[in-house]
């Protein structure tokens, strides 16, 4: 009998896919609260403004790094919820788009970085934030519209 890590999925289970995703989305959420918070603390303390641009990055390059490892190994790596996600994504797009999806993505997420560190080299951000709106609106207002496209896609699985 296989244990839990040794467990393919070979047909998913719609409801299964519905309630990994809604875990998935609810650890992002907790993530982006986390680099709004520390934004915050950065505001608050007069810590320069760069100090999140390089915890982004890190936080951005680590994300590459994790789905390029599970690319090149051809199989989900981490935990349960990511094994029946990318499955049921294999599934319904094909292997082969799939791994092409999966590399753009990847592309955008280390080249987003690597932009930010040259803008950062650019531009003075050891000065103190200017505020904490300037930044909350225009992050806030994606944030819950990716919400929104992410919540609409967990609906329309169940159909």
């Amino acid at each position: 009998m296989p244990t839990n890590e040794e467990v393919k999925v070979e047909s998913v289970d719609i409801e299964r896919v519905r309630q990994a995703k809604k875990r998935q989305l609810l650890f992002s959420n907790l993530l982006m609260g986390g680099l709004l918070g520390f934004y915050a603390i950065c505001v608050f303390n007069q810590w320069p403004t760069a100090y999140l641009l390089i915890l982004g990055t890190v936080v951005l390059i680590g994300i590459a790094m994790y789905k390029l490892f599970s690319l090149w190994r051809g199989e989900a790596w981490g935990s349960k919820d990511i094994r029946v996600i990318e499955a049921f994504e294999k599934e319904q797009m094909g292997r082969e788009k799939w791994c092409r999806n999966r590399g753009i993505e990847i592309s955008i997420l280390i080249a987003f970085p690597v932009i930010a560190l040259g803008f950062l080299g650019l531009t003075n951000f050891g000065r103190p934030p200017a505020d904490l709106f300037s930044f909350f609106l225009p992050t806030g207002l994606v944030w819950v519209l990716i919400n929104a496209r992410e919540i609409g896609n967990i609906k329309k699985l169940s159909k």
